[in-house]
């Protein structure tokens, strides 16, 4: 939210904070958005797991995020993410690679990598070769992780 004023209805469903402020699903959403600007996000749930992981197996599908730049502390803590800020790729490969086998770990990586970096024209970026620029990640595929480690900025060493 752009503001303090609606804060309180962060998190919730447009039926409770509809209900909090005793208007119709109308007349709060639209009061919201004038309200905030239209500065508001939110989470909306419309496809099927079905159909998603049809989707994800399909040779031609990469994954992305478009979630923004956010941090547990901070000036980039605030207001409560959309999960696809911190969960974009652990949720693909835990539940849709490890557990689900949808698609097989590299094919999955490569939809991570590879192919939004070629198809987005980023030169010499998403695959490991000598002089690309490389952003790595390592884990281990065998273990689901959920615990944050620190809630702190990591220490430059």
């Amino acid at each position: 939210m752009g503001t303090d004023k609606n804060r309180l209805v962060e998190g919730m469903t447009v039926l409770e904070a509809s209900d909090q402020a005793g208007k119709g699903a109308y007349d709060f959403i639209r009061d919201l958005l004038v309200e905030e600007s239209g500065r508001v996000e939110m989470i909306t749930f419309g496809m099927s797991e079905d159909n998603l992981k049809v989707f994800l197996a399909h040779p031609l599908v990469g994954v992305g995020s478009d979630g923004e730049a956010v941090a547990p502390y901070g000036p980039l803590n605030k207001g409560k993410p959309h999960p696809r800020f911190y969960g974009t790729f652990p949720r693909v490969l835990g539940k849709y690679v490890r557990e689900e086998k949808v698609v097989p770990l590299e094919e999955m990586i490569r939809k991570m990598t590879a192919m939004p970096a070629a198809q987005m024209g980023f030169v010499r970026r998403g695959q490991l070769k000598v002089g690309w620029a490389a952003d790595i990640c390592v884990f281990d595929p065998t273990r689901s992780s959920t615990r944050r480690r620190s809630r702190s900025p990591p220490s430059i060493r």
